[in-house]
C-alpha cells in the first residue's frame, strides 16, 4: 500500500454503515471530490498479543475546498490475532499538508455536521484498537514537563494527552460499555480542566482568555460531558459495590431486592445518557477543537496577542513552585476544622487534593529528589481515602432515590443502607483527620 508523505492527519473511526454513508455523500456544499482509487494490502504485525494479520482495503479520494487540497482514505481493516480472534475497524483518515491544516479542520467539521452519524475520533493507533478489542484498553497518556519547557508546551501536551485519552476511551465505552473506560474518560476530562484552572489562577483568568481564547470554552465543554458521565459512574459504584456488599452480608434488609431492581433501571438510564453524550456531535466537536488548538500552538498559528506573547514563552520551571504552592495552600484552607466537619463536607478538600496531585505529578520531573515521588504517593493515598468517603455519601443519596415509589420495605432498606454507609463514612472521616495531620507535617518537595 502506498506510503503517505509527511502530512497532517485527522483520523475518524466508525462502523461499515458510517463509512458507506460517508463514501456516498462526499459532494457536500463547497466540497468537491476528485479521483478515487482502491488498494488492498495484507501484512503481518507484531504486537504484545503475538502476531497479528491485518487486511486493509483502502479507498482513497481526493478532496478540494476552495484552493486547499486534501485526501481522504477510507480504510476497512480486519485484524486476525494468532488464536483466531478478529477485530474490525473502519477509519476515515483525512490528510493534508501542514499549511492546509486549517482547511482540513473545516472539511472534517463539514463532514461530521452533514454525515457524522457513527463517526468519531479514532484510537491513537491501530495497535491501541487491537488491544481494546481484546479487552486491554490503551494506557493513559501521561506526560511530564522538561526543564526547558515553556508554558505553551505545558498547555499543548495537556491537550494532546486529553485528545488521546478521550478518543481511545470514547471508542472503548461505545464498543464495550466499559466501566473503567468511563472512569478514565472522566479522569482525562478532569485533568484538562485542572490545567486550565491552574493556568487561569496563576496568570489571571482575563489574561489567559486573551492569550488562548479557546481554552475556557473547552473547559466548560469538558465539565458538561463529565457531569453526564458522572451519573453512570455513581450508579455503577452503588450497584456493584454498595448493594453487592450488603446483599452478601449476614443481615440483608427486607426490600433490598426492590431497591436493587430499581437501581439497575436507573443505572441503565444513566448509561444510556452517558453513551448518548459520548456519541454526540458536541463531544466530537469538543475533541476536534482540542486537536485544532494543539496544532495551532505547536505551529504557532494561533492569533498572537500581547497576553499570548507574555505567557507562552515563560519557562515552566520558573513558575512551578508558585503554581503548586497555591494549590497546596488552597487544600490546607479547605482542611481547616476538618475534625468538626461531617463526611459530606469533605468533597471540596477531595477536589483540592486531586488538583494538587495533578500539578505535583506533572511537574515533579523538575525536582529529581526522591521526596517528590513519596509526596505524590502520599497524595494518591489521601485521594483514594476521600474517594471512598465520597462514594459513601453518594450511596446514601442514591439509596433514597432508588427507594422512591417502591413501597415501605424499600424505604426501610434505604434507611439501612444510609446507616450502613453513614457509619463507614464516619469511621473513614475520623481516620482522615489523623492522616491529613500527618500529611501537613511533611515538607512539600517544591519548598526544599
Amino acid at each position: 500500500m502506498t506510503r503517505e508523505k509527511a502530512r497532517f492527519a485527522i483520523r475518524l473511526a466508525g462502523d461499515n454503515g458510517a463509512a458507506l454513508d460517508l463514501r456516498r455523500s462526499l459532494v457536500i456544499r463547497a466540497l468537491s471530490v476528485g479521483e478515487v482509487t482502491q488498494q488492498t494490502q495484507t501484512e503481518a504485525q507484531n504486537s504484545p498479543f503475538g502476531e497479528v494479520i491485518v487486511k486493509t482495503v483502502r479507498e482513497s479520494i481526493r478532496l478540494q475546498k476552495g484552493s486547499s487540497k486534501a485526501r481522504l482514505n477510507i480504510d476497512t481493516c480486519v485484524s486476525t490475532i494468532g488464536d483466531g480472534r478478529k477485530s474490525a475497524l473502519v477509519e476515515a483518515v483525512f490528510l493534508a499538508k501542514p499549511k492546509n491544516a486549517s482547511a482540513l479542520f473545516d472539511i472534517v467539521r463539514l463532514v461530521l455536521e452533514e454525515r457524522g452519524n457513527g463517526l468519531r475520533l479514532s484510537y491513537p493507533s491501530r495497535e491501541a484498537h487491537i488491544a481494546a478489542a481484546l479487552g486491554h484498553p490503551p494506557s493513559a497518556q501521561k506526560f511530564s514537563i522538561g526543564a526547558d519547557d515553556r508554558m505553551i508546551d505545558f498547555v499543548r501536551r495537556s491537550l494532546d494527552a486529553a485528545i488521546a485519552d478521550t478518543s481511545a476511551m470514547s471508542n472503548v465505552i461505545i464498543a464495550h460499555r466499559d466501566r473503567d473506560g468511563l472512569r478514565r474518560l472522566r479522569v482525562a476530562l478532569r485533568r484538562l480542566r485542572s490545567m486550565e484552572r491552574l493556568m487561569g489562577e496563576h496568570f489571571g483568568r482575563k489574561k489567559l482568555r486573551n492569550a488562548i481564547p479557546p481554552l475556557a470554552p473547552l473547559k466548560r465543554q469538558a465539565a458538561q460531558i463529565a457531569t453526564i458521565l458522572g451519573g453512570a459512574r455513581d450508579w455503577d459504584v452503588f450497584v456493584d459495590e454498595t448493594l453487592t456488599t450488603i446483599a452478601t452480608s449476614a443481615a440483608v434488609p427486607p426490600g433490598l431486592d426492590k431497591i436493587t431492581s430499581r437501581a439497575e433501571q436507573l443505572r441503565m438510564r444513566a448509561w444510556h445518557d452517558a453513551l448518548d453524550a459520548v456519541r454526540s456531535k458536541a463531544t466530537r466537536s469538543f475533541q476536534l477543537e482540542m486537536m485544532e488548538l494543539s496544532h495551532q500552538l505547536e505551529h504557532e498559528t494561533l492569533n498572537p496577542s500581547p497576553a499570548f506573547e507574555k505567557i507562552s514563552g515563560q519557562l515552566v520551571r520558573n513558575h512551578a513552585p508558585v503554581m503548586i504552592d497555591h494549590l497546596y495552600k488552597e487544600a490546607c484552607a479547605c482542611a481547616v476544622d476538618l475534625s468538626e466537619q461531617p463526611p459530606s463536607a469533605g468533597h471540596p478538600l477531595r477536589l483540592c487534593i486531586k488538583r494538587l496531585r495533578y500539578a505535583a505529578r506533572v511537574m515533579s520531573v523538575l525536582y529529581p529528589d526522591k521526596s517528590a515521588r513519596a509526596y505524590i504517593k502520599h497524595l494518591s493515598q489521601l485521594q483514594n481515602r476521600f474517594g471512598v468517603l465520597n462514594d459513601g455519601v453518594i450511596a446514601q443519596q442514591l439509596a433514597h432515590q432508588a427507594a422512591i415509589g417502591q413501597g415501605a420495605e424499600a424505604m426501610h432498606a434505604s434507611g439501612f443502607i444510609a446507616g450502613y454507609r453513614g457509619a463507614e463514612a464516619q469511621a473513614a472521616s475520623m481516620k482522615l483527620v489523623s492522616e491529613w495531620a500527618a500529611f501537613e507535617r511533611v515538607t512539600p518537595f517544591w519548598r526544599k
